[in-house]
């Protein structure tokens, strides 16, 4: 789906610390160039300005990638769901509702949409503001938000048909937290559901989790240079299994969408690699806390067990 003609919500810039370290750097460059003028240094001059000109053109690329590209692949990346309109879908790490906003856009009165994030601190409230300045500004109504970790979610097994994450995961510091977090999403799906990540680093572990925990048709595309830092999809369904089988049965055939261009074109992953996970290391611990039943809420500092039948469509913004 195009989003030409449509009003588009501000969604940040991608990198602002350094987008600010090149503003500052543009700057002095051109402090540099008017001094060495005025003092007839030619070659400083030359070679100050010329650094301002490069360093200026690759802050206006990062800056045409966060307002342009990203909004642009978020569609791309919604499409790769083949949504029907009648899914439930989590996003995860909401943030200012860049992916949210556009999933529950196409989805109708049967659909739900879930966003989670932690939302801390002062950027955190003003992502949350800003998400519902967007939603109102993209005409989009019908969605929930929860504040969890991801490391923790508050829904039962199999809750969505859907999960997707855009530029989040990489937050998650620590190779067997970001492990943990992607068993998490999986939990949450149900078989036959898919999962459709992208992310700037860390491709390679989101893959062999995803494998490592049942799932089929899995890959991830090529570095997607139109974004930057450049970025890459990770995404695969989640498999039948029967008894103690380790392979799907009846796999469900549940493509990840043709590819918009070559560099979107998902490659093996050669299982040969050095940094495979290894399965028997990922086995869940046995002390190890998970969300309790739908019908379980504790009176505790925890985020609230939530059920998709329990919540009710977001009130107008």
């Amino acid at each position: 789906m195009s989003d030409a003609g449509r009003v588009i919500g501000d969604y940040g810039l991608d990198t602002p610390r350094l987008t600010r370290s090149l503003g500052f750097i543009i700057a002095g460059a051109l402090c540099v160039t008017v001094v060495a003028g005025i003092v007839d240094e030619v070659p400083v001059m030359g070679g100050a300005f010329a650094v301002a000109v490069i360093t200026s053109t690759v802050g206006l690329v990062m800056v045409r990638s966060s307002r342009v590209h990203k909004v642009r692949e978020r569609s791309r990346l919604v499409d790769r769901l083949a949504l029907e309109g009648n899914e439930r879908e989590l996003d995860v790490g909401s943030g200012r509702g860049l992916l949210l906003l556009e999933v529950a856009r196409r989805l109708d009165v049967r659909g739900h949409a879930v966003g989670i994030d932690a939302w801390r601190g002062r950027r955190g409230v003003e992502d949350e503001e800003t998400l519902f300045i967007n939603a109102a500004a993209e005409g989009v109504e019908r969605f929930d938000l929860v504040s969890a970790d991801v490391l923790r979610l508050p829904f039962r097994d199999g809750a969505f048909d859907a999960v997707v994450s855009g530029l989040a995961l990489h937050h998650v510091t620590g190779f067997g937290s970001r492990v943990h977090a992607v068993r998490e999403l999986a939990r949450t799906l149900r078989v036959g559901g898919k999962v459709v990540l992208i992310d700037r680093h860390h491709s390679r572990t989101y893959v062999d989790a995803l494998r490592a925990s049942n799932f089929i048709d899995v890959g991830r595309s090529r570095r997607l240079w139109r974004l930057l830092p450049p970025a890459r999809y990770v995404g695969g369904a989640k498999a039948r299994v029967y008894q103690r089988a380790l392979v799907p049965v009846d796999e469900p055939e549940l493509p990840l969408g043709e590819p918009d261009d070559a560099t979107d074109a998902f490659e093996d992953v050669d299982d040969s690699a050095d940094d495979v996970i290894d399965v028997t290391d990922m086995e869940p611990d046995p002390d190890e806390d998970h969300a309790p039943p739908l019908d379980v809420v504790e009176d505790t500092d925890e985020p609230k067990q939530l059920s998709l039948r329990e919540t009710q469509p977001a009130a107008n913004v």
